[in-house]
């Protein structure tokens, strides 16, 4: 059987959709914790003394929040389909169009985890964005302790 056929035996399809399950439970836990990181974020960066509602980071933290739950939307609604399908494998004869969709659906989830990805590298440097701004705003102190703070980092 090609690598693109259905599972050769119903209770694998079973096992597979069990598996599934498990996994949308936890992708729902994660994303609730990544949606309150970003709230929490935003609204330390908002308090912050020097940085304020009105710095750049403020506005580019908005920007990473909504496009990440632009992103998990996409996901979401590709994974919503995909379930569809595997429900309907499980239930019906497979017509050769299903596994046609299955590619379509596959590449759609490539690329949303691409987009994941991207939004992730722009996660990853914001905090040395917000440490430099940090540094920029803090009261001017003496030469040494300039090069303390440096080597230590701004965390």
């Amino acid at each position: 059987m090609s690598e693109t056929g259905p599972p050769s035996n119903y209770d694998d399809v079973i096992r597979s959709s069990d598996r599934f399950r498990e996994y949308f439970v936890t992708l729902r836990s994660d994303q609730l914790d990544i949606r309150k990181l970003f709230e929490t974020v935003s609204e330390r960066l908002r308090k912050t003394q020097g940085i304020g509602e009105t710095h750049p980071l403020c506005d580019e933290s908005n920007k990473l929040r909504q496009g990440h739950r632009v992103i998990y939307r996409k996901s979401q609604h590709n994974a919503g389909l995909c379930a569809r399908f595997v429900k309907s494998f499980g239930t019906v004869l497979v017509p050769l169009s299903f596994l046609e969709a299955i590619s379509v659906h596959l590449e759609a989830a490539k690329e949303h985890t691409v987009d994941f990805n991207e939004i992730l590298k722009e996660v990853e440097v914001f905090p040395l964005k917000v440490g430099s701004a940090l540094w920029e705003t803090s009261e001017p102190v003496g030469f040494f302790e300039r090069v303390l703070v440096w080597i230590e980092g701004p965390f």
